[in-house]
């Protein structure tokens, strides 16, 4: 080969050896999972309107005995001062809420506005009295803060400063009322 050769070869990159294509090996999946895929949806909504009529049972179970003329009677023997004192201390108790949050999300020093406090506020508290705090309140509380910016560490340490703050307050009143009115 003379030298000219040799220099226009050496210009040519050099491919590697073409290696033969693996074929990726089929996992096989198993038959439920197969089946859950295919009819999850279906699944799911059977399963919600099975436990709604379940529910909707129950609620008739339990109540079947309560007329709406005697709930109308019961509300028209309450003094009008008495539920709008209910009314008021259900409004007071929603801004204590509120405020654990915004004092929560102030300790962690992130900008949020107060309607996305009050928001996530009373979300997590509806959710929360509804589906306990580990299923329902703690999911949405998360997932809004998350959103909006928080990370997990300034959630965390949110949701433990709130839960301290409620069980001292909580204590403290029940402490308080104790000692105004004993047993």
């Amino acid at each position: 080969m003379s030298d000219a050769g040799a220099a226009k070869d050496a210009s040519v990159p050099i491919a590697p050896a073409s290696q033969p294509e693996s074929t990726p090996v089929a996992v096989s999946e198993s038959r439920l999972s197969q089946f859950v895929a295919r009819y999850g949806h279906v699944i799911r909504d059977v399963a919600s309107v099975i436990v709604f009529g379940f529910a909707l049972w129950l609620l008739h179970h339990e109540f079947k005995s309560v007329h709406l003329a005697d709930i109308e009677a019961s509300f028209r023997a309450l003094p009008w001062w008495s539920i709008g004192l209910a009314l008021l201390f259900t409004a007071c108790n929603y801004v204590v809420l509120i405020g654990y949050d915004w004092l929560g999300v102030r300790l962690v020093h992130h900008p949020l506005s107060f309607r996305q406090v009050t928001i996530a506020s009373l979300l997590y508290y509806a959710f929360s009295n509804s589906l306990g705090a580990v299923f329902g309140g703690t999911p949405v509380r998360v997932r809004l803060y998350s959103g909006w910016g928080m990370s997990s560490q300034e959630i965390v340490r949110m949701i433990v400063f709130i839960a301290a703050a409620f069980w001292v307050g909580l204590f403290t009143l029940s402490g308080t009322l104790f000692l105004v009115t004993p047993f």
